[in-house]
């Protein structure tokens, strides 16, 4: 019985860390930011490190408004452009 309980309270352990290290990913999906594959690249690879860890969850969180009045209006320009 305690290695059912061991084997339980590790395997919970470790999901925890794999959330906490992957947050700024979930975050950017969820909010279906336009960098979010950026966003996991830099995450995966130097999530390790805090401050790239605090980086990518503060990028993860910009505002999207932000980003689609800055780029979405170049954007937007050339779609309008190439369907004409």
């Amino acid at each position: 019985m305690e290695f059912v309980f061991f084997i339980l309270f590790y395997a919970s352990i470790i999901s925890m860390v794999i959330v906490l290290a992957f947050l700024p990913t979930i975050v950017a999906l969820y909010r279906k930011h336009p960098d979010r594959l950026w966003i996991f690249v830099v995450n995966f690879g130097l999530g390790g490190f805090p401050l790239f860890w605090i980086l990518t969850l503060v990028w993860a969180f910009k505002s999207n408004w932000l980003i689609k009045n800055l780029v979405g209006t170049y954007d937007e320009q050339n779609l309008s452009n190439n369907t004409k």
